[in-house]
């Protein structure tokens, strides 16, 4: 075992090249700044301070938040799944409940419905009605009381978690600034509640891609009612989202718990909540924080399918939230659907046929709807990608060729460059996780 000085000096000797690197120089002199780092918050301007118009969106995302909550936790029921532990029970019902959120909306988009509110406010209040009906029959009041920080226990540790958690929330109810999220995260969500359901959008290819994590952001147009609805449903969609990021690093506590012990779930979730990383993809409106989580919630699913004899319903809510991955985005497919899917057929090779259909049927049931949406829309099931696999009458070939162009890898990239930027140089990554 490597003595205890020399791995003080390692890690010491990491920290100051992390440090000298001119990427971090400047978060570092912030310290030394205090003044001027708020003064830069609002552009050396006090009368720009507003935090009270934030408190509307504010708002609006927590009860947004506690509606996908609320069908995710019956949903669970109705799948028979029940959770070893709370901590489980609270990461399953947010990632399952954003599942069928969107694609509950994706449905009703398609139906044109996406301008009638009372679609949106039935099912949660169904799942109300049913949760507080199991509630009354359940042990009441105290097993309310004691299981709802039976998660977090410790906050000797939990405040790790608070702060930066804290700080993603509160840049997230911020307007956009991303090009990105401008252009169509938040861009094609507007336009599909202003026209009142979801179609084709020729003037923006994007709006073929999945935007399953977008469409979160609906819901809150629809009741927001009046001219600026679509621009405060964004921000609450977008300040919703950025609760990826808070369950994907309890998800990943929870999987540690099982591997490390207790300590080893903490470290795992601070290391991941406070990389900078994950707290500008969270705070931007992007989605790759959401497609993290995702594939971390179907890792827990098949985690707790080892020892349960309803293995199967795990499996298909395991196939489930690989479907929410790849309905997020099409790389979902290939780091989330089919490698968990081999994965669950390795671990129930005995039954891997079993395994296989249940996983197949779960991913197919939220990531299905987008194919044959755009298979409808444009003949291209997996619209605008394998075009010269699919016949696609609107992608002429210099259409085709920009399209190459603009997302091909750079000719100068070099696995060299990934590498450095991976370890120290880059002024988005945590000296932390190294």
């Amino acid at each position: 075992r490597m003595p205890l000085a020399v791995r003080v000096v390692l890690l010491l000797s990491y920290f100051l090249i992390f440090t000298l690197v001119t990427a971090h120089q400047v978060p570092w002199s912030f310290l030394f700044l205090p003044d001027d780092v708020v003064s830069k918050w609002f552009e050396s301007d006090s009368q720009r301070l507003g935090i009270l118009d934030r408190l509307p969106i504010l708002f609006t995302a927590l009860c947004l938040l506690a509606s996908v909550l609320i069908l995710g936790r019956t949903l669970l029921r109705g799948l028979r799944i029940i959770p070893d532990t709370k901590l489980d029970l609270w990461v399953l019902s947010f990632s399952v409940g954003m599942c069928f959120t969107s694609l509950y909306v994706l449905l009703i988009g398609l139906a044109g419905g996406l301008q009638v509110s009372w679609l949106f406010i039935l099912p949660v209040g169904l799942s109300l009605i049913y949760e507080i009906r199991c509630f009354l029959r359940s042990s009441g009041l105290r097993s309310l009381r004691c299981g709802c920080f039976a998660a977090i226990v410790s906050w000797r540790q939990a405040w790790l978690l608070i702060i930066p958690g804290g700080l993603i929330l509160a840049v997230a109810m911020l307007p956009p600034w991303e090009f990105d999220v401008r252009e169509y995260h938040m861009q094609v969500p507007r336009e599909w509640y202003q026209n009142g359901q979801i179609e084709y959008l020729p003037h923006n290819i994007y709006s073929n891609m999945p935007l399953a994590s977008e469409l979160i952001m609906i819901p809150p147009m629809a009741l927001h009612g009046g001219d600026d609805a679509w621009w405060h449903g964004a921000l609450a969609g977008k300040t919703v989202m950025a609760f990826y990021a808070l369950f994907a690093a309890l998800g990943v506590m929870s999987i540690a718990r099982r591997i490390g012990g207790n300590r080893s779930g903490w470290a795992a979730a601070i290391l991941l909540l406070s990389c900078p990383w994950i707290g500008y993809i969270s705070t931007t409106g992007l989605n790759e924080v959401a497609l993290g989580c995702f594939i971390t919630t179907s890792i827990l699913a098949i985690l707790c399918s080892q020892k349960s004899e309803a293995w199967r319903h795990w499996i298909l809510l395991a196939g489930i939230l690989a479907g929410g991955a790849a309905a997020t985005k099409y790389t979902g497919v290939v780091f989330a659907v089919i490698p968990l899917l081999v994965w669950a057929i390795w671990i129930h090779r005995e039954k891997w046929n079993r395994a296989a259909l249940m996983f197949t049927l779960g991913a197919a049931v939220i990531f299905a709807p987008w194919l044959i949406r755009n298979a409808v829309f444009t003949g291209n099931p997996t619209y605008p990608l394998l075009n010269t696999v699919f016949d696609t009458p609107d992608r002429s070939p210099e259409l085709l060729d920009r399209w190459n162009r603009g997302h091909q890898v750079p000719e100068n990239d070099q696995i060299q460059q990934h590498a450095r930027s991976i370890l120290f140089a880059s002024s988005r990554q945590s000296p932390l996780l190294m």
